[in-house]
């Protein structure tokens, strides 16, 4: 399902001026692809790709000048990417405050430590008074496992589910203790499924959440796609030099290259002990 999204629906979401600057290539650009890195991640490459356009657009005695690969590398490139970079942040800012109005975090919040209470201290008496050394046993894990469970969106939900669990095995023995009711169970588990949408930001929450991260998305392509071109026009320019070209790869070639860098050490380390040892001291399990 999409949704279509124009100037007129999307220009009351900010007063950002470099949102305004591209809502109208943003909405002829169609539906977006997934983000391929994280917002943060994003946001920090572009950073580091404008500070790399502005300090090697001219060339020196070292190296070439950027601008020397011509074509699409002209003088606005740098603005260009700075504002889709400040339009992307913009975007992912109001899309984040439409959830958490849309899903209500200090209600959810609330609502699950209450649960969370009142399942703890059922449970706990129940053990206390009636349970076996298994029941009890378990219930102690419980709380030692969840000893950090008002610390986050994530903890709770994670602690309403596994004592919601606990309970609802338990509720031939438990119901109507104290007036307990087996609803709170069920309750348990839907909060913890809401806390871990607040916490996770869902791509589909209503239609206005829907609408901004679609314009979200949006930017961040028109984004990487003059990130692309930056990255292309560095390769080419700095073909003799890849140290240079090295400081704007993306962060996927950084991890995998580390990936790599750390698989040859091993593997090295690995010869270095066969050689050593020889063959007898190798071991392949």
């Amino acid at each position: 399902m999409t949704f279509a999204l124009n100037a007129k629906e999307t220009i009351y979401m900010t007063d950002s001026k470099s949102i305004k600057r591209w809502i109208r290539a943003a909405g002829e650009m169609g539906p977006p692809e997934p983000l391929r890195i994280s917002v943060t991640d994003l946001l920090r490459e572009a950073d580091e790709i404008h500070k790399f356009i502005v300090s090697n657009w001219e060339e020196d005695e070292d190296r070439p000048g950027l601008k020397s690969a011509g074509l699409e590398m002209t003088g606005e490139t740098a603005g260009d990417v700075l504002s889709l970079r400040d339009a992307v942040e913009e975007a992912q800012k109001k899309y984040i405050s439409i959830l958490e109005h849309d899903l209500n975090p200090n209600e959810q919040w609330e609502r699950g430590v209450h649960i969370m209470k009142e399942l703890s201290i059922v449970l706990e008496w129940h053990a206390g008074c009636c349970g076996d050394d298994e029941e009890i046993k378990r219930f102690q894990d419980l709380s030692e496992k969840h000893a950090d469970a008002y610390e986050s969106y994530t903890s709770l939900s994670a602690a309403l589910q596994d004592y919601g669990l606990l309970a609802k095995n338990l509720a031939a023995d438990i119901e109507g203790l104290g007036g307990f009711s087996m609803k709170t169970i069920d309750e348990a588990m839907d909060v913890s499924y809401r806390l871990l949408d607040v916490q996770n930001y869902p791509v589909y929450a209503t239609e206005k959440a829907r609408k901004a991260l679609r314009l979200r998305d949006q930017l961040a392509q028109l984004l990487m796609e003059r990130m692309d071109i930056v990255r292309a026009a560095a390769r080419l320019v700095y073909r003799n030099n890849p140290d240079i070209y090295r400081r704007i790869a993306p962060v996927r070639e950084s991890r995998k290259r580390t990936a790599e860098y750390r698989t040859g050490v091993v593997n090295k380390k690995l010869d270095r002990k066969i050689r050593s040892q020889g063959w007898k001291g190798y071991r392949t399990s």
